[in-house]
């Protein structure tokens, strides 16, 4: 029986997994995991909305696609599957898809108002004990199932012991955050002294680095089970982050809490996230792509690992792309030229910081023209300029005005739920910054 255990984290940064090239935190249950996993390098959300970006997962389509396709959830259902919804976020909990579940688990969020003492008395580790339990319960020889769980992971509560905050300090640094409501600094330039920010970046990244820390060592009650066949013989295990972290991007450090309002910048340190896929038979291990991939690229890969029949409202139905199979056979070099992401599906978020769009050579993101009125865009050289450092629109006008094209042509594609391949990108497009 091949069963499924999907883990999304929110605010898991790809920046602070070794694999993914950090050395200064130690992550050994992740490192191992990468190991074992297909791995993706350019794994972007679709979406930052985090119920909109669930449609994406469990539909298959970009969140910006308006046209009504069946959840992946109906097709395990009547494949005889078990589903099981686990999260502790009441918005993804009661949203309309999440019916399509057998079973929905909501769990209570902590209400800790300081740091936790031990590891195991903090809402994460909660969470993960919670999501082992009822993976080993599920697991029958006589029917498969899916687990799906989504966690608000870092964006709701920091109760990560300050022991694990301070193991990142540094002799002569700033003392790691302290508090449980996730930090938040936004500010310009102008509004404080360069020391004070410096300072309190520092702080949050320690504090953070610690908190990932916690997570990799509860991460081994799911990893352990899964190589000795307790959830288990054919289980395929996914990790994902559903947004990153900004450390100091556009003058933002931290997590804005829910009711904010503004949008954060659609950089990449926010919309790129990790990707592992743990294949029961070690299929795909070692594995890296570089390929633009998606939230619903993981529903296709299930379809296909499943051998379900695929609902021909998605998009691979018709497209002559490789299957995604075939990329982790590394048979295909990448299954399309753009992403688009997007801050919300519905447009009610103010202008700017709205979008993005992502090719293999090129990032594009729009600012707020507020305070950029004379070049509201940003862009950036892929992959080179991995964490957006260097903006070379002004230099580039061209193919800023050939980006917002494709832009624009996408756009109108995705609301119209045209699933027809587009045509290839113009060759200045394909070619390396020089």
């Amino acid at each position: 029986m091949k069963n499924i255990i999907y883990l999304l984290v929110d605010r898991l940064h790809i920046g602070f997994w070794g694999a993914y090239g950090n050395s200064e935190i130690e992550t050994p249950t992740l490192d191992r995991l990468a190991v074992e996993s297909f791995l993706a390098d350019r794994f972007y959300v679709d979406t930052t909305d985090p119920v909109r970006q669930c449609r994406s997962w469990w539909r298959g389509v970009h969140a910006l696609v308006q046209k009504e396709s069946p959840t992946l959830v109906t097709q395990l259902n009547a494949a005889g599957y078990r589903t099981v919804l686990l999260t502790d976020d009441p918005d993804i909990a009661y949203s309309g898809d999440a019916n399509d579940f057998s079973d929905v688990q909501l769990l209570p969020t902590s209400d800790s108002t300081e740091p936790c003492i031990e590891i195991d008395e903090t809402h994460l580790c909660r969470m993960l004990a919670t999501a082992a339990t009822t993976a080993e319960s599920l697991a029958r020889p006589d029917s498969p199932y899916c687990l799906w769980c989504h966690l608000r992971g870092f964006d709701e509560i920091w109760d990560f012991p300050l022991f694990l905050r301070e193991k990142y300090c540094g002799e002569g640094d700033p003392e790691p955050y302290p508090d449980v409501i996730p930090p938040l600094m936004k500010a310009q330039a102008s509004d404080f002294e360069l020391q004070e920010r410096l300072d309190f970046r520092q702080a949050v990244v320690s504090a953070y680095m610690g908190g990932v820390t916690m997570f990799d060592e509860l991460l081994e009650m799911l990893i352990e089970p899964l190589r000795d066949g307790t959830f288990g013989d054919e289980t395929l295990f996914l990790l994902a982050g559903t947004r990153g972290v900004l450390f100091g991007e556009h003058g933002l450090i931290g997590i804005p809490p829910t009711n904010a309002n503004f949008v954060e910048p659609l950089v990449s340190s926010l919309v790129q996230v990790p990707l592992a896929v743990r294949f029961p038979d070690g299929f795909g291990a070692t594995v890296r792509s570089d390929a633009l991939l998606q939230p619903p690229d993981m529903t296709r890969l299930l379809y296909e690992w499943l051998e379900l029949p695929m609902p021909d409202t998605l998009p691979c139905a018709v497209s002559a792309e490789p299957h995604m199979l075939d990329l982790i056979r590394e048979e295909s070099q990448n299954l399309r030229d753009r992403v688009l992401i997007v801050a919300s599906p519905d447009q009610s978020v103010p202008e700017g910081s709205a979008s993005c769009l992502v090719t293999q050579s090129w990032s594009l993101q729009e600012l707020d023209p507020a305070t950029n009125a004379d070049m509201p865009f940003a862009l950036h050289v892929k992959p080179d300029d991995r964490w957006d450092v260097n903006n070379v629109a002004n230099r580039c006008g061209e193919i800023v005005e050939q980006l917002l094209a494709v832009r624009a042509d996408l756009t109108r594609r995705l609301h119209a739920g045209d699933i027809t391949p587009p045509e290839q990108l113009p060759g200045i497009l394909r070619e390396r910054f020089q």
